[in-house]
């Protein structure tokens, strides 16, 4: 868990209002600090660790990037 908590490879932008519904101040550990090891063919979840679907331009590379379908204006 120290290579998920390093914020080099953390995105800069603030959270939006959907991951901030989730009670913590960032996203590392995934949405409300899940930190679920779970890939799905179609997508992977925002409540799995952060290096696992980071699809950010300022932050690492996820695994298996997320594809969004909720984003605030």
């Amino acid at each position: 868990m120290r290579l998920v908590s390093r914020d080099e490879y953390y995105r800069t932008r603030e959270m939006d209002s959907h991951e901030l519904k989730g009670g913590t101040t960032d996203m590392k550990l995934g949405y409300a600090g899940c930190a679920l090891p779970v890939i799905l063919v179609h997508n992977t979840p925002n409540n799995s660790i952060y290096l696992l679907w980071a699809n950010e331009p300022d932050s690492a590379r996820g695994l298996f990037p997320r594809i969004t379908r909720h984003k605030d204006i």
